[in-house]
């Protein structure tokens, strides 16, 4: 910043106040100046100049009481003949206000000056002193109406700046706060399953009182692999919060109808005995959104089996075809006795509320609560169209 923008910027603040007191002392000198060129210097003569110069004094206030000063200036007119704070109240109230005061006081002060002129000055013509009287008063007047049209224009400019501002923050805080939901609902998904998985396998050794080598070299095996592929789909997510690219970040790989028996597969090798119910063909295509909601469904449900029912039985029914509805029926028995002694792990209880939101998108209903034998039930119905291909998976 140079010296000069520098002083402009400490200057502008002063600028209101340095006008008015220039504003101020010209009043104060053109009606002491006439006081001393009219030669009457009487008693009566001082007192009304006095007056006036008393009266002129009130400008300072004319921003907050347009009306009364404009009044005033009128007045002053009247007495000393100068209509300088006439005119320069008219002009401050025709930037406060345009309405039916000003014409009132601008037609006042007009014949007020016209009629003062000409009685000061006994040759004068009336009708020219009115018509020079009335530009000069239509001329501050539109000075003033104009200056206040532009200040309402830039006030109105930059009440929408700052709106759209304020608005624009607004857009980018509820997407930071989705895409924080996105990032925390796929934290969820694909990491608190297969934690789950090495959970349940690391209690069945747990309860084993001497397990066989090969036993336990397959639980180590399935742990190993099952967190590794954790840490995997953990780094994709998170490598989508490390990229510090303005672009939005990219959905992670979703998975498809045809993922659902593999996601089975993995539960039943870790202890849950399964009894599958499959009358839909998995490989058909259907739409990303009920994919994922029907993968999702059963990962979630199969995930809570894991912490709170491990070794139950479970019965999985999916039904459906394209065309009609895809249900998902997830049913598991109390937990058995053995799996009590270990620790359950404990949930957030978000999960369910997050498959109902995931359902939902996709048109349809979810329904989930313990059912009369002790167990829990999750089920999940929605509209399967036909012809629509699943998301890829990459």
């Amino acid at each position: 910043m140079t010296a000069l923008e520098e002083y402009r910027r400490r200057l502008e603040p002063r600028l209101p106040w340095i006008r008015d007191i220039a504003l101020l002392a010209a009043t104060i000198f053109v009606l002491v100046g006439r006081f001393v060129q009219a030669g009457d210097h009487s008693a009566q003569a001082f007192w009304l100049s006095a007056i006036s110069v008393a009266a002129a004094m009130t400008l300072w206030w004319r921003r907050r009481y347009p009306i009364a000063i404009t009044c005033l200036g009128i007045l002053v007119c009247a007495l000393s003949g100068s209509n300088l704070m006439m005119l320069i109240a008219i002009c401050t109230l025709a930037v406060r206000r345009r309405d039916r005061w000003l014409w009132i006081l601008a037609v006042a002060g007009a014949l007020t000056d016209a009629t003062s002129t000409f009685f000061r000055r006994p040759g004068e013509d009336y009708p020219t002193a009115l018509g020079s009287t009335l530009f000069a008063v239509a001329a501050f007047a539109v000075l003033g109406a104009y200056i206040g049209l532009r200040r309402a224009y830039l006030d109105g400019l930059h009440d929408r700046v700052r709106q759209a501002e304020a608005e624009r923050e607004a857009r980018a805080a509820q997407a930071r706060l989705a895409e924080r939901s996105r990032i925390a609902r796929e934290m969820h998904d694909v990491v608190a399953h297969k934690v789950s998985l090495i959970a349940l396998h690391a209690g069945a050794l747990q309860l084993t009182r001497a397990p066989d080598a090969d036993r336990v070299q397959r639980s180590a095996t399935l742990i190993a692999d099952t967190a590794r592929g954790a840490l995997e789909d953990l780094r994709g997510v998170l490598g989508v919060l490390r990229d510090s690219s303005d672009e939005p970040a990219p959905e992670p790989p979703q998975p498809l109808l045809r993922d659902i028996p593999a996601l089975i597969a993995a539960s039943r090798a870790a202890g849950v005995p399964i009894v599958e119910d499959i009358r839909a063909d998995l490989e058909r295509p259907a739409p990303s959104v009920l994919a994922h909601a029907a993968f999702r469904v059963t990962q979630e449900a199969l995930t809570n089996i894991h912490k709170h029912a491990a070794g139950a039985a479970t019965t999985i029914a999916i039904h459906g075809a394209p065309g009609d509805r895809l249900s998902i029926e997830i049913v598991n028995a109390a937990a058995p006795a053995e799996s009590s002694a270990t620790t359950p792990l404990d949930g957030s209880g978000t999960g369910l509320e997050g498959l109902r939101e995931r359902v939902t998108v996709a048109a349809g209903t979810f329904e989930h609560g313990p059912t009369a034998d002790g167990g829990f039930r999750v089920f999940a119905s929605s509209p399967w169209p036909n012809g629509q291909p699943d998301s890829p998976s990459n």
